[in-house]
């Protein structure tokens, strides 16, 4: 065997490595760089035979995974070369740096982790251990788990164990209250509201037959025209879910309108005979006839409230004369039925 007397020993970790404590220095030397950087020198050093080790302590910070490091002894005597590397002896190459597995055995993001009312949560250590034990007696880098309290997890690595605790809080259930059902009359505007205990929460409705503004809004509106549920699924940031919905019973609003007389003077005024109503709802046969019961006007079908299906107060062309009127016509409302009506009517001229 060679023994190298008066000699420096390098060995330099990875970035963000930084040595804390030598525990053990071999031979004798002087250390004069190491303790708060990732630069460990040691000078003047009797490397004697035998088997030797040098022990330090480092603070790896955030990283987890495979670091590796190799230390040199220099300078060598005449002969030896200029300087001798460390070698792994669990591989036969030569000279290869020595690995070592840091292990973290901590939960993502906190120690705190929450779960949804009646939910499961699962919790996965970090990686690179060899082994895991939870407080539960699972050994699995992760588990689920579905009761709040505390709990521990146990990662053994190359260098030995590390444990970890954490606590699982179950957060209040989540609420979603769309109140009471409805019962509007037809044609009604209505914005449906949702009363929730969430935080920022995410909103998806869904409905059979209400036809809503949006479905992904706080507040969506609706024209009351047909019976339909509105249902509202909300999630908040953890991702606890509630849902609820609403019945909506529309009465059909048959009010019907014709205007007792039209002044047809081009003024833009009352110069159209029409029917109006609460609601776009189609007619039929809509006829008119002067005094001798002349037919002087009829529409197959149209919409009411809408000008260009009533009559402009002329007949083949010309200006029909200012006097009594009647008219019939048939109103189809939304939900099948149709009533028809018949009244009467003055045309006047200026």
């Amino acid at each position: 065997g060679i023994s190298y007397g008066n000699v420096q020993l390098e060995d330099e970790f990875p970035t963000g490595f930084e040595i804390t404590q030598v525990l053990h220095q071999p031979g004798f030397g002087e250390q004069i760089n190491g303790i708060g950087s990732n630069l460990l020198t040691v000078d003047k050093l009797d490397v004697l035979l035998g088997l030797d080790s040098l022990v330090i302590q480092v603070n790896v910070g955030d990283f987890s995974g495979t670091a590796a490091s190799q230390a040199y002894l220099f300078p060598l005597p005449l002969g030896l070369g200029e300087e001798i590397p460390s070698d792994n002896p669990a591989t036969e190459a030569y000279p290869d740096a020595t690995p070592a597995e840091v292990v973290t055995a901590a939960l993502i993001d906190s120690d705190t982790v929450y779960k949804c009312p009646g939910k499961s949560v699962k919790l996965e250590a970090a990686s690179g251990g060899l082994s895991y034990l939870w407080s539960n007696g699972e050994s699995a880098p992760s588990i689920s788990i579905n009761q709040a309290g505390t709990y521990w997890v146990e990662a053994q690595g190359l260098c030995g164990s590390y444990r970890d605790s954490f606590e699982v809080v179950e957060l209040p259930a989540l609420e979603a209250d769309l109140g009471e059902d409805l019962s509007l009359s037809f044609g009604t505007a209505t914005t449906l509201d949702v009363l929730t205990n969430a935080a920022n929460p995410t909103f998806l409705w869904q409905s059979d037959s209400l036809d809503l503004s949006c479905y992904t809004c706080s507040n969506p509106t609706f024209t009351a025209e047909v019976d339909g549920t509105a249902t509202v699924s909300i999630r908040d940031g953890f991702g606890c879910t509630a849902s609820d919905s609403l019945h909506v019973m529309v009465f059909p609003e048959r009010f019907v309108y014709f205007p007792t007389g039209i002044s047809v003077n081009d003024d833009g005024i009352n110069d159209v005979f029409m029917a109006y109503g609460k609601g776009n709802f189609v007619f039929s046969n809509f006829r008119i006839y002067n005094r001798w019961g002349d037919l002087v006007f009829e529409k197959k079908n149209g919409l009411l409230n809408q000008p260009a299906d009533g009559w402009n107060g002329r007949f083949n062309g010309k200006k029909a004369s200012p006097g009594m009127y009647t008219f019939t016509i048939t109103v189809h409302f939304a939900e099948g039925e149709a009533k028809g009506y018949r009244g009467r009517f003055v045309l006047l001229r200026k």
